[in-house]
């Protein structure tokens, strides 16, 4: 399959030839693999939750990630002032970490990808 410009591969096609991207979602107190496209409606099952410092996350935030030990890290986002910015938050991280001119930036400020409640 041909490769977006943004990194992310299509996996497969919707019934009006829109790329569809593996994702997972809460689902009955569960982590379900699923599926995401322009077409797919989020159905209420994630949102973006404002987040100061480090991530305290009891279990409600979308784990993006493991740091080598074991650590979780989580799917966040932050405005810079020029763009908003995907990166990691996690209770060990003051903030959001993400990279940015050839190097790894932080804000204290940020959104963090979260479950919502079923």
């Amino acid at each position: 399959m041909e490769k977006l410009e943004w990194g992310a591969l299509p996996e497969g096609v919707g019934p009006r030839g829109e790329p569809l991207f593996i994702a997972r979602g809460a689902y009955k107190d569960g982590l379900h693999p699923g599926k995401a496209g322009p077409q797919v409606p989020n159905g209420g099952q994630t949102k973006w939750v404002p987040a100061k410092g480090k991530a305290n996350s009891e279990g409600i935030f979308v784990e993006g990630g493991r740091e080598a030990n074991g650590t979780l890290l989580y799917i966040a986002k932050a405005a810079t002032g020029r763009s908003v910015e995907p990166g990691k938050a996690g209770t060990h991280l003051n903030g959001i970490s993400y990279a940015m001119d050839d190097r790894e930036q932080s804000a204290d400020t940020y959104m963090v990808l979260s479950h919502a409640k079923q």
